[in-house]
This record gives structure tokens, sequence and C-alpha cells, in this order.
């Protein structure tokens, strides 16, 4: 079987990081931001994440990565059963260096309490509603 790479598509992807997007200082009628629109990222880029690991998981099984909005044990998880082989996490980061410590120590407990071996046991598993 040959690989994706010498078939001359992606190994793996990452989904989503960023949407382009504007903020305006309404006192000043301008954008608020240096370049005028830039790349929002945060919580509210979580849902938008999540559809697009799921909807990329069910077309291809390279590993995804999920960016976007990762801010608690429950959105690493979100990307993770959507069909995340990993995450990352940036802004939630920024704003809070000791985040990714204590997200690996929340999922440890979160698969304990719920008998998960190992995060990949998740990888893909959203049961879709009949």
């Amino acid at each position: 079987m040959a690989s994706a790479a010498a078939d001359g598509g992606a190994e793996a992807v990452t989904l989503v990081n960023t949407l382009p997007a504007m903020v305006i200082d309404v006192e000043r009628r301008r954008p608020a931001l240096g370049y005028g629109t830039g790349g929002v990222s945060g919580p509210g880029l979580l849902p938008v994440g999540v559809l697009a690991t799921w909807k990329v998981r069910k077309a291809t099984h390279v590993p995804i990565i999920g960016i976007g909005g990762i801010s608690s044990v429950d959105a690493v998880l979100q990307y993770l059963i959507a069909g995340a082989s990993l995450v990352a996490i940036g802004t939630g980061a920024l704003r809070d260096p000791r985040l990714p410590e204590r997200l690996v120590k929340g999922l440890d407990a979160w698969c304990r309490d719920h008998g998960v071996r190992a995060l990949s046991d998740l990888t893909g598993t959203l049961e879709w509603p009949a």
C-alpha cells in the first residue's frame, strides 16, 4: 500500500486554528486591529473546529491535529471524539501557561473515571443519533 505522501497527499492535517475576522472600534469607527483584520481564536472557535474535525475524519484517515478554542478537558475530549488524533493549544496557553499541565492531569482523571485506557481509544468515536 502506498503512503499518502507518495501519492501526493498529506500525511496529516491541522484543523482549524483561526478564522479571518474584524473588530471595530465603534468610537473611532475604525478597525481595532493594527492591520484592519486578523484571526479570531479562543473559545468561540471550538464548535467550528470540532465540526471541521468531524467532517474531515469522515473523509480521510490521516492523523488530524485539532486546534481552536481548547481551554478545558471537555474541549480536548470533543476534538478527540470528533476524530482528532492530537490537539494543540494556542491562545489558552498564552493566557495561562499552566493550562496544558492542568489539561493533561484532567484528561488522566477523566480517563480513569470512564475506564478509558488510552486517549487514542476515543478518536473518532462520535455516535450520531439515529
